[in-house]
């Protein structure tokens, strides 16, 4: 599939710390960056907040395969401008909510 998500840790706040054993770690923002300075290895997003789409073009190009993300990109980019000239229509799925077994209202 490409991806490569083992041992990937995203840290935002000022108060996160990632585990030593991460393989990648993604900083999110001016706290977390400033709060781990120790972290040389890591993948930083600047900002305050950071811009959703510098948090998702990192995310992608730091862990999909090049020529997937490439394809990826280019199609979202496709459907944004079909999207925005009215001929395409992108409907989500609809998931329902979970109820776990021991979750009992009257606790509540």
């Amino acid at each position: 599939m490409g991806m490569t998500f083992d041992n990937i840790e995203i840290c935002a706040g000022g108060e996160v710390k990632p585990q030593k054993e991460s393989k990648k770690v993604f900083l999110m923002g001016k706290c977390s960056i400033l709060a781990n300075q120790d972290r040389k290895d890591a993948i930083r997003v600047k900002g305050c907040p950071p811009k959703a789409v510098d948090m998702l073009m990192t995310l992608v190009n730091n862990t999909l395969d090049k020529r997937r993300a490439r394809k990826i990109l280019l199609e979202r980019f496709f459907k944004s401008i079909a999207y925005k000239l009215g001929i395409y229509n992108e409907d989500f799925p609809i998931y329902t909510h979970y109820e776990s077994p021991e979750y009992d209202n009257k606790h509540f």
